[in-house]
C-alpha cells in the first residue's frame, strides 16, 4: 500500500518537515481537495494552528500537497501533530493542479491511500484567544510561495476567516 499525506498547513513547507527522510528532495504534488474546510481555529497549548474538517458543501475546498510517507515517518508525524487525528480522504475528492503529476490511475487506486490530519474536536475553537504565531503563518506561506503565486493566492482564499484573524 502506498500511503500519502495531505498537507494543508505547515506540512506544505517540505524542507521544515524534519520527521521525513530527505524532505528537501522529496516529491510532492500540489492538489485541491473537495468538500473540506480549512480554518485557523485549532487551539494548541500556546498557539493557534490551521485545521480542517469535512464539509457537506460541494463548493468548499482546500489546497495543499500530497507526499508519500513510510510507516516510520507516519508515526513521527502523528507525534508531531498532537492536536489532530488521522482520517482517510477518498481519491475522488482530489484534483491535481497539474494532471500530468497524478500518480495513480483507475487500476492502481486500490494500492493508494491518502490520509489527512483532521482537527480533533476538543481543540477546535473559533473564538480561540491564543496567539497566532507570525512565524507559523510565515512557515506556511513560505511553503506555498515555493510552489507558486497562484497556489499561495488559493491558500489565502481557501482559508476561512484568515483575513479577520490576522488583524
Amino acid at each position: 500500500m502506498n500511503t500519502f499525506i495531505f498537507g494543508y498547513g505547515s506540512l506544505i513547507n517540505m524542507p521544515t518537515n524534519t520527521e521525513l527522510l530527505n524532505p528537501n528532495s522529496r516529491n510532492f504534488y500540489p492538489v485541491i481537495v473537495k468538500n473540506i474546510k480549512r480554518d485557523l481555529n485549532v487551539c494548541g497549548l500556546n498557539k493557534t494552528y490551521f485545521g480542517v474538517e469535512d464539509s457537506k458543501y460541494s463548493e468548499e475546498k482546500t489546497n495543499g500537497i500530497l507526499f508519500k510517507v513510510s510507516d516510520e515517518e507516519l508515526k513521527k508525524l502523528e507525534i508531531r501533530e498532537e492536536y489532530y487525528f488521522l482520517g482517510e480522504i477518498n481519491l475522488d475528492r482530489i484534483i491535481f493542479y497539474d494532471i500530468k503529476t497524478q500518480f495513480y490511475d483507475y487500476n492502481s487506486r486500490e494500492n493508494t491511500k491518502v490520509l489527512c490530519f483532521y482537527s480533533k474536536p476538543e481543540h477546535i475553537d473559533n473564538s480561540c484567544k491564543q496567539e497566532i504565531s507570525k512565524k507559523y503563518i510565515y512557515k506556511c506561506l513560505r511553503g506555498c510561495l515555493n510552489i507558486g503565486i497562484d497556489f499561495t493566492i488559493d491558500f489565502i482564499q481557501m482559508t476561512h476567516g484568515l483575513d479577520k484573524k490576522m488583524k
